[in-house]
């Protein structure tokens, strides 16, 4: 390989786990941090107080989440507690039980629009 003057690019590579799955390495001590990630979830059931959602990530039981519900097009973000996940009947997924910590007017209404209408519209989280 020639040299990085000559106008080559040195490309260390390492094969293994990293190219499958995505890898966070932590350097050092105590390392402080914020992760976010995104995951659909399918809502199963909903009323007032919260929803049972079935996903294909594990929610840690006691967790706080901040969801963002797609209602009527418009995106709507809710603070949650994960009261329960547990394996779904469904093949590779949870189900799990969201406690809703506040609901805006516009998502109260909603909520209780589709309660009253027996079912609900298509909704994601």
């Amino acid at each position: 390989m020639r040299g990085f003057g000559d106008g080559a690019i040195s490309v260390n590579r390492r094969i293994g786990e990293r190219r499958l799955k995505p890898r966070f390495e932590v350097v050092g001590g105590e390392l402080w941090g914020r992760l976010e990630t995104m995951a659909s979830l399918a809502v199963r059931n909903i009323g007032l107080h919260g929803a049972l959602v079935f996903g294909r990530v594990a929610l840690p039981p006691g967790s706080t989440q901040l969801v963002t519900a797609d209602v009527d097009g418009q995106s709507e973000q809710l603070r949650v507690r994960v009261t329960r996940c547990d394996a779904s009947a469904e093949p590779a997924g949870f189900d799990i039980g969201l406690e809703f910590l506040a609901l805006s007017d516009r998502m109260r209404r909603c909520v209780e629009d589709w309660v009253a209408a027996g079912g609900l519209p298509e909704v994601t989280a």
